[in-house]
């Protein structure tokens, strides 16, 4: 049985980290026909984008800054999205009272989604926040006004 060794060489910065997200692309949409129109029931993330920054020049909290920003749009994008369902869920509960338990307890889950997406945008709010500390400490010549 052969050993596979893997050398990684690494040529100039040592310093590098490479982050991989998911930008949402698409917000999926259902008639609920209740007369509220279209609601948002799935945000789809199709998309994989891969980032490097070195950490010579603090480009590194410039790139944690927008995966931040992203945690904090998605995050919020989810929230929206599943309290939305839930509403839906809550509905359905009322108007198919056949079936009015499977609807609350997709009202529930809907529900606890929501508040893991709401989590992830306030944790994503909160970093981005960390970030731009760290950014203004490492760079305080960079005044942000208007004189």
């Amino acid at each position: 049985m052969s050993h596979e060794h893997h050398h990684h060489h690494h040529h100039g910065n040592e310093n590098t980290e490479t982050e991989n997200y998911a930008a949402a692309t698409d917000v999926v949409y259902a008639d609920d026909s209740s007369g509220y129109g279209n609601v948002p029931v799935a945000v789809e993330t199709t998309e994989v984008v891969t980032t490097t920054a070195t950490l010579d020049d603090g480009s590194i909290a410039e790139t944690h800054k927008r995966t931040h920003k992203r945690e904090e749009v998605v995050g919020g994008l989810g929230a929206l999205a599943a309290g939305a369902f839930a509403v839906y869920e809550g509905h359905e509960a009322k108007a198919d009272p056949e079936h009015a338990r499977r609807h609350k307890l997709e009202e529930e889950i809907a529900g606890g989604l929501g508040v893991g997406s709401a989590g992830l945008g306030i944790y994503g709010h909160h970093e981005k926040k960390g970030d731009e500390r760290i950014i203004k400490e490492e760079n305080p010549e960079k005044k942000h006004g208007w004189f």
